[in-house]
């Protein structure tokens, strides 16, 4: 697929937050049959089995199959936020990927609804994993649950955050409550890049 088609396809997909699934999901499965690699992702068209003498016919399906594959893996690698990387495994299939996504997000049963709410309310920080890790972990459940509509705001995930952070980091816990003026119009963002400058 030519850049300029591939930059205009990428273009009509918006990113996955983990809050809009329905959304992404209709945009991406459109690129994805645009590009004929839907049936791929779905799991219903499989890599063409090379006979024992394959002639240059048998190689270039195989070699176009492939082509296919690695289109449809990046457009969606490259349309998943950060907060969704977890989900997410680079040595795994673009069948695999996709159905993981969809257990995770496209069925929301009460049962792992249930799984995501108590990691996420109970989750408690290791001093011997990067936070970044950790922290990008807990905000892809926060999406999990909102995307059930269930609301949890920016303050409120704030809050969790900094109680899962280790015993280690209470000092820098309270500064950064200590200089919040309003918060109400606290930005995660911002919270998140205070607490990993201040990585032990």
């Amino acid at each position: 697929m030519a850049n300029s088609t591939t930059s205009k396809l990428l273009s009509t997909v918006e990113n996955f937050d983990g809050t809009n699934w329905e959304s992404w999901f209709f945009s991406l499965k459109a690129a994805l049959m645009f590009i004929d690699t839907l049936d791929i992702a779905k799991g219903t068209e499989t890599a063409p089995t090379l006979p024992a003498t394959p002639t240059d016919e048998d190689k270039k399906k195989l070699k176009d199959w492939n082509k296919c594959l690695h289109q449809g893996l990046s457009l969606l690698l490259v349309s998943i936020k950060s907060s969704v990387h977890q989900s997410l495994n680079m040595k795994k299939s673009l069948n695999q990927n996709w159905s993981t996504l969809k257990a995770n997000y496209g069925t929301r049963t009460g049962l792992n609804l249930w799984v995501d709410y108590r990691k996420y309310t109970t989750t408690n920080f290791s001093p011997d994993v990067p936070l970044t890790q950790q922290i990008d972990e807990m905000s892809e459940l926060k999406n999990r649950i909102v995307a059930t509509g269930l609301n949890i705001s920016d303050p409120l995930h704030t809050l969790n955050v900094l109680q899962a952070l280790p015993a280690s980091y209470e000092v820098i816990q309270q500064m950064i409550l200590a200089t919040i003026t309003d918060f109400t119009t606290i930005d995660w963002a911002n919270i998140q890049s205070h607490i990993l400058s201040e990585e032990l």
